[in-house]
Order: C-alpha cells, then sequence, then structure tokens
C-alpha cells in the first residue's frame, strides 16, 4: 500500500490512453434500445446516432450490460474532462489528492531582463534586417526597434521542488501569450554551473533548478505551468553568472 500511495492509479500516460480509445469509437451519442421495453424494438440493440454505422449488438448482452456499453460512450469524455479539471484545481491550489505524498510545487526564483549591449544589437540589425540600410533615419528606426524587442525579452529562472512524471516546458507560458520557453538550461542546485543533460531527479524531497528565455515577457502576469499558476517577481538585473552561463542568442 505504501508503494501504491505515491503515484496515482490513473496516471498521465493511462489518461490519454482512455481518451483515444473513446475518440476513436464512433462519433456521436449511443442509445440502448431494449426488447420488451422500447416500442418497436424487435431486437435489443445499441442505435449510433451519427453516420451510417450499423447498429451494435452484444451477443448474451443483458439489459444492464447494453445500457452500461450505450452510457459509458458518453460518460467516460465526462469522467475524463471531470478527472482533469480536479487535478488542475489541485495544482493550482498546491493541494495533493494523496495526504501521504509530497506535492509538486515551482517557485519562481527570479525573472532577468537581457541587457541590450552594442554586439546585440549589431546582431539584431544584421540578423533582423539584413544589416544594410539606405539612409541614416532607417538605420536608426531599426536600432530602435530592435532595443525595444530585446527588452521584451526575460530570463526566467524557477525552481522546481518534488517534480514528477508530468513535469513539462512545453505547455509553460503567459496568459494571452503563445510564447513558450527558449534556449532552457538545467542548472546545478547552487544555480552556478549548468547541467549537461535534463537531470534525472523525480519524486519526493528533489528538485531541479532551470532557466528560459521567454520571448515579449508581460510584467505583472504569472506563468502558467503543468502545476498551476505561478506568480513571477519584477524583472531585475541579470546576474553575472547566469549571463555567462546563458548567453541570449537571436531567433532568426
Amino acid at each position: 500500500m505504501g508503494q501504491l500511495a505515491d503515484k496515482p492509479f490513473i496516471t498521465k500516460d493511462h489518461l490519454e490512453a482512455i481518451k483515444a480509445r473513446y475518440q476513436a469509437a464512433t462519433r456521436g451519442e449511443w442509445v440502448a434500445r431494449i426488447e420488451g421495453r422500447d416500442e418497436g424494438v424487435e431486437k435489443s440493440v445499441i442505435v449510433r446516432k451519427e453516420g451510417r454505422e450499423k447498429a451494435l449488438y452484444l451477443e448474451g448482452g443483458t439489459v444492464a450490460d447494453y445500457e452500461f456499453v450505450a452510457h459509458a460512450k458518453q460518460d467516460i469524455p465526462m469522467l475524463v474532462l471531470e478527472i482533469e479539471r480536479l487535478r488542475n484545481l489541485l495544482r493550482e491550489h498546491r493541494i495533493s489528492p494523496n495526504p501521504h505524498a509530497a506535492v509538486p510545487i515551482i517557485q519562481a526564483l527570479g525573472v532577468y531582463r537581457v541587457e541590450a549591449t552594442p554586439e546585440l544589437l549589431q546582431e539584431a540589425l544584421e540578423v533582423k534586417y539584413g544589416g544594410d540600410f539606405g539612409s541614416e533615419r532607417d538605420r536608426k528606426w531599426a536600432e530602435a526597434a530592435a532595443a525595444k524587442e530585446i527588452a521584451s525579452i526575460a530570463l526566467i529562472e524557477l525552481l522546481v521542488i518534488n517534480p514528477d512524471d508530468e513535469f513539462t516546458l512545453e505547455d509553460m507560458h503567459q496568459p494571452g501569450s503563445d510564447q513558450v520557453p527558449y534556449e532552457e538550461m538545467y542548472l546545478s542546485e547552487d544555480g552556478k554551473s549548468a547541467w549537461q543533460d535534463f537531470p534525472a531527479k523525480t519524486g519526493p524531497g528533489k528538485t531541479m533548478r532551470l532557466v528560459f528565455y521567454l520571448h515579449y515577457f508581460k510584467p505583472g502576469k504569472p506563468l502558467l505551468t503543468c502545476y498551476g499558476k505561478v506568480a513571477l517577481p519584477p524583472m531585475q538585473e541579470m546576474p553575472a553568472h547566469l549571463a555567462a552561463l546563458t548567453p541570449y542568442h537571436l531567433v532568426d
């Protein structure tokens, strides 16, 4: 029992497999029509109401079997949605469904601005605008546009406590933005050096420290993560060790 208590009985992969099965089934509502109960029915059948699929018969099936199979087509998607809704709610409020399990938590350690150095501005002019300008006016316009874009980039440093197998960076974003983590890097526990590979450290008592860039950062907005909303601190100057570890590279 102790081993089972640390893991969900329905994992994320299990839930995705359930969704794939019901999504692959014949679309539309399924209704049980029972012999001797429903008017005009000569043999119990499950009627599938969308498309031209043939009726579904259960050889040797009881009335309860017919009702169960027919209702499962509607009931299972509703149950899956409710499981996902409750899990999201639990994560948002940092509550574990298992009182003996450690709750995964993400803490924001810092949000840092990218310095628009002369070298980075020059690279931006070459990458974004070709570096060749017809007039000084055009060059100044491009410099202003490049500086504004660089000013909207933030380096975000996070600490993940008790990460589980559902941890992912793929869905991290701010509300109303489609920007996702860019050039992510996993750090040592003190944040002073980089891991070469993804740290295989999940489970109660484990931690992961990481940084990534986010384009078009919105100050005052939270970060939406696989474990719910994470409040972000005000933007500040980037520490020298992070600037050296993870220099920003322009997106082509």
